[in-house]
């Protein structure tokens, strides 16, 4: 598909070096699924995630996360990507409860994980969409940077960890993994720990970017960077959620107001 022949950004910031570099996404003959294929340490690129992806200090950012986090959460809704996302995730889970297609939680509040939102947007629009409702509602954070630890103060857990098979913190009723699977090296494990981790009637959101990209941007769209492992097209994330004994309940095909293609769904046991 494409390849590279010098480390981007987020590659130099984990210090690998052009010495010998390759890079390359490729599409498997068999299954369609795309992948990126590398020489580097197979493990460097995850240590971003520590300290480095959402600092300033990383040389990528232009602004600290808690910058970010009051510049995002203070825009009116019809501008705001997360406020759009939030509203559907909202309107799904009411029209799947009604129908009987999810079972409808009756204790109160419902419990919300965001798995890697470390700069706090997601669950703070969210809070805010859900209106009077709010209250329904208590809501954490799972992601192993530091940087996101301000959200606290507005009523958020926090924890500062990886989201893996040891993660201990009661069941909740969304999760939710926003631009989240391209980045970990085993998708699989991390929606096992998902759907382990999920209540009676819970759902899973995801949000990815979409395979479709490859026919709509250019190799060097930030969309193909280092960090990113693979790229999901329908079929490859509905076989991934029913390895883990999940179904797809509502998948959207959209392209954001800043150009990206991105595939979501809502998933749960019906």
């Amino acid at each position: 598909m494409f390849s590279y022949e010098t480390p981007d950004i987020y590659e130099r910031a984990v210090g690998v070096s052009e010495e010998g570099y390759r890079r390359a996404w490729v599409r498997c003959t068999r299954c369609g699924f795309h992948y990126s294929r590398y020489g580097r340490d197979p493990q460097i690129i995850h240590t971003i995630y520590d300290h480095a992806y959402r600092d300033q200090a990383g040389g990528f950012r232009r602004e600290s996360a808690e910058a970010t986090f009051e510049r995002i959460v203070a825009l009116p809704p019809a501008e705001s990507e997360s406020a759009r996302r939030a509203e559907t995730i909202l309107m799904d889970l009411g029209e799947l409860t009604a129908d009987g297609v999810l079972a409808d939680a009756r204790d109160r509040p419902l419990r919300m994980l965001d798995v890697g939102g470390g700069n706090g947007i997601f669950v703070y629009v969210f809070r805010q969409q859900a209106g009077r409702n709010a209250s329904d509602w208590s809501a954490a954070i799972v992601d192993p940077g530091a940087q996101g630890q301000f959200v606290e103060r507005f009523g958020i857990g926090y924890f500062q960890r990886r989201f893996d098979d040891a993660f201990a913190a009661g069941l909740f009723h969304l999760i939710t993994m926003n631009y989240l699977l391209e980045h970990v090296a085993d998708p699989r494990a991390v929606l096992q720990t998902a759907a382990a981790n999920l209540a009676t009637g819970g759902a899973l959101y995801i949000e990815v970017p979409d395979a479709l990209a490859f026919q709509r941007r250019p190799p060097e769209d930030d969309i193909f960077n280092a960090c990113h492992l693979w790229m999901f097209d329908p079929p490859a994330l509905i076989t991934l959620l029913s390895e883990v004994g999940l179904s797809s309940l509502r998948m959207r095909r959209t392209k954001s107001p800043r150009g990206h293609y991105a595939l979501s769904v809502l998933a749960g046991r019906p």
